[in-house]
């Protein structure tokens, strides 16, 4: 099936979630390498690889529509790992708070625009992909509460 009208809108919808998935991955990269997060190693590595199955399936979605997926999290994923990179050089706290809000926006990413989406799109999100973003999110948030890091509020 070639890109089309019809699922133009679900090739937009799964591109922009391929790059949220990639700049997750850069994310968790960094933070794998930040000292300060070091003893969280185990939760973080879990959550990366959960990100990079994620951006595989997308990737794998999008070859399927006959789309290019993206190689990367661009913009999106320079400034994510900019933003983790500072925050856990600030400290453990600073790092989890920007990973969780990261998850937050993961989470949004999923419940927006599922309606532009086809069918097969809409069923991997729900099946698939979305409890997995709830995991990460949940390993996280789990990690903020056990550490007694405050909640960062935001307007994304």
């Amino acid at each position: 099936m070639a890109a089309t009208a019809g699922n133009g809108a679900t090739i937009d919808v799964l591109t922009t979630l391929c790059r949220r998935e990639l700049a997750f991955v850069e994310s968790y990269r960094q933070a794998l390498n930040a000292l300060s997060l070091r003893e969280h190693s185990a939760e973080l590595a879990t959550c990366l690889r959960s990100h990079e199955q994620r951006a595989e399936l997308l990737k794998s979605r999008l070859r399927v529509l006959h789309a290019e997926p993206p190689a990367s999290g661009g913009v999106l994923g320079a400034v994510a790992k900019l933003l983790e990179g500072a925050a856990a050089a600030i400290g453990e706290k600073a790092g989890i708070m920007a990973l969780e809000e990261e998850e937050d926006r993961g989470l949004r990413g999923y419940r927006s625009n599922f309606e532009k989406m086809d069918a097969e799109s809409r069923t991997l999100i729900a099946r698939e992909l979305a409890p997995a973003q709830f995991e990460t999110h949940r390993i996280i948030s789990e990690l903020r509460r056990t550490k007694g890091a405050g909640r960062a509020v935001t307007s994304h």
